[in-house]
């Protein structure tokens, strides 16, 4: 399932160099591996892009604190963020509206006093205010899981409304079947990481080539994630080693029936393919035309061409449907190489100008966003000589 807008809206990050330690036949130093497991320990990484963006209602439920600083005749709304509705596990605030302070409940025991560095200076913002490098303190079981945010409230758009936007992830590098991976994990302030909905991953193939700002995030599947040939189904949890809270995640190897796919483009650079039911997703990074992948009916959510460092990259969006299966070949048809494709409609004496860019196919390319200080240049051929050049106006 792809997600940009729900009460979740994905960006995209940018990684740090760090690793993941294997922790392979020696689980937390006491635990040995299972055939077909592969272990490892994540870290804790905070970026400065937004990797979550949660919604919340902070009229909608109030909170009364034991005790509070003074805050005279100041503007006051006191609320919760949700962390694990079901459970009824909140996280207390205070919002002082006058002076644009926020105060956290980080211990939540409904005492503003006692608590340390839980004090944050807001900015002006769209209309509303914006606290940034908050830290939040996220209880689950026996763990306090950090995480660092963005907490927007009010604006123009989102009135009697707040944004918590996670900056936390937890990475590190993988190998699986010879090739390796930056995994990343973002956990929806829930601290049960992978089974909660929004809960993020993604993996990033090393070396990275391409900029890490070019790959997506993603909710996790039900069941399994299909990479370099085989199923794995994540499992992850929060540890601490070595003094060190991290993310262990198990790699769980899983059978699955395969079919072939045949991609008909060229130059896709990673292909991301997810099972209607959203139990499995396909993850396939410079895809050779005849592949094999488990059988099933698939839409595309991430698709991405890129052919060298001179020529820009493109991601774009197909209503295609591909069912996969073991009696015949499915085809998926995109990619490259792209086309240009310009029409022109005279109205009198102005010349209007159409452009779209095409894959293989004749699906249009979103093509990113326009420089609107910058016309395009054109040059109108006849029979091929050149007639005429300049430039048309955007409008």
């Amino acid at each position: 399932m792809k997600v940009f807008f729900k009460t979740l809206m994905v960006f995209i990050l940018f990684l740090s160099p760090a690793g993941a330690f294997p922790l392979g036949n020696n689980q937390d130093g006491n635990q040995e591996a299972l055939p077909g497991e592969h272990v490892f320990f994540l870290k804790q990484e905070d970026v400065s892009q937004a990797v979550v963006t949660i919604s919340i209602d902070i009229g909608r439920r109030g909170v009364e604190f034991k005790k509070e600083p003074d805050f005279g005749k100041a503007r006051m709304i006191r609320s919760v963020i949700p962390l694990d509705e079901k459970n009824n596990i909140v996280l207390p605030f205070a919002w002082n509206k006058s002076d644009r302070i926020l105060y956290m409940d980080l211990n939540r025991n409904l005492d503003l006093t006692d608590d340390r560095d839980n004090v944050f200076k807001g900015t002006k913002d769209r209309g509303g205010v914006t606290f940034s490098r908050v830290r939040l303190n996220i209880p689950y079981k026996d763990k306090i899981i950090p995480c660092t945010a963005t907490i927007r409230f009010g604006g123009w758009d989102i009135r009697n409304k707040g944004e918590i936007v996670i900056h936390t992830t937890w990475q590190g590098d993988v190998e699986l079947e010879g090739g390796r991976w930056r995994l990343i994990l973002a956990d929806g302030l829930d601290g049960d990481i992978g089974a909660g909905p929004y809960d993020l991953y993604n993996f990033v193939p090393l070396p990275q080539k391409l900029p890490a700002l070019d790959y997506e995030m993603h909710s996790f599947p039900e069941h399994y994630v299909f990479l370099n040939n085989k199923a794995y189904q994540i499992n992850g949890s929060f540890v601490e080693k070595d003094h060190t809270l991290g993310v262990k995640v198990r790699l769980v190897e899983k059978e699955a029936p395969l079919g072939e796919l045949q991609i008909t483009g060229q130059y896709i650079r990673r292909l991301v393919l997810v099972e209607s039911g959203d139990l499995y997703h396909v993850i396939l990074d410079n895809p050779q035309e005849r592949i094999h992948i488990p059988t099933g009916k698939y839409s595309q959510e991430e698709l991405s061409l890129w052919r060298d460092s001179l020529v820009p990259r493109f991601n774009y969006n197909l209503d295609q449907t591909i069912e996969v299966s073991r009696r015949a070949s499915a085809i998926f048809k995109a990619g490259g190489p792209l086309k240009n494709v310009a029409t022109t409609i005279r109205y009198g004496n102005r010349l209007q100008l159409n452009y779209e860019l095409k894959d293989a196919d004749n699906n249009k390319v979103e093509y990113g966003d326009i420089n609107y200080n910058n016309p395009p240049d054109v040059i109108v051929y006849q029979n091929g000589q050149k007639i005429h050049s300049g430039r048309f106006s955007f409008g």
